[in-house]
């Protein structure tokens, strides 16, 4: 599976120099890493705030921290998993 971040120039105008290609996107093996209770939309019995990754936001403790992607507006099922931060930066 990739999920998208959340990506808003307009709102995050400092974002366009993250060092990483935008929006953001994470690959998990679904079937074999995670499951539905690894989908956060709350917290404390509150919605979830900005802060902590609204609207949506994948909890993967077990995984690299990156993996636990923040502010997912986007799911897709794809054959192949997409490149990662963590290629990303081993080839800079």
């Amino acid at each position: 599976m990739a999920f998208q971040t959340l990506f808003d120039l307009r709102r995050d105008a400092g974002s366009r120099y993250a060092g990483i290609p935008l929006p953001y996107v994470e690959g998990l093996a679904w079937m074999s890493h995670a499951s539905a209770r690894d989908l956060c939309v709350g917290l404390y019995g509150e919605v979830l705030p900005n802060q902590n990754g609204a609207p949506l936001r994948l909890v993967v403790p077990w995984k690299y921290g990156f993996k636990s992607i923040k502010s997912v507006v986007k799911i897709r099922f794809v054959e192949k998993q997409p490149p990662t931060v963590l290629e990303f930066v081993q080839c800079a």
